[in-house]
């Protein structure tokens, strides 16, 4: 089984390129050695609000910056406080929920810590 990784802006061009020429999905997918469903996914995420007919790799590029900023974020807080990592870690160990480590955390954050969490 492959290793996924994202689509990068070099095939987003070519998915643009391609959709110009009216080529299939399948037949980008194939091309890109990606499964059709991700190209379908890639090119509904490129459309803009104002056409639905042209793919466009800079929307499709800044919708992917955006979504990879909020992917790292919670990675980014845990990394920079090591005393939240240490209470969160320590909470798992004991089952506690997402919802109850949440709670505990608006009620009293560990030292260091003084910008929103959840």
């Amino acid at each position: 089984m492959n290793h996924y990784t994202r689509i990068n802006l070099k095939e987003r061009e070519v998915i643009a390129e391609m959709r110009f020429k009216e080529e299939s999905i399948r037949s980008i997918a194939k091309i890109l050695n990606r499964s059709p469903s991700s190209i379908s996914r890639e090119l509904s995420k490129g459309y803009s609000r104002n056409s639905f007919i042209n793919y466009s790799v800079s929307n499709a590029q800044i919708i992917s910056q955006k979504n990879e900023s909020s992917r790292n974020s919670g990675k980014i807080k845990l990394q920079k406080h090591p005393n939240l990592r240490k209470f969160i870690k320590s909470k798992l160990e004991l089952k506690w929920s997402p919802e109850q480590i949440e709670m505990s955390l608006k009620e009293n954050l560990p030292s260091g810590i003084t910008e929103s969490v959840s």
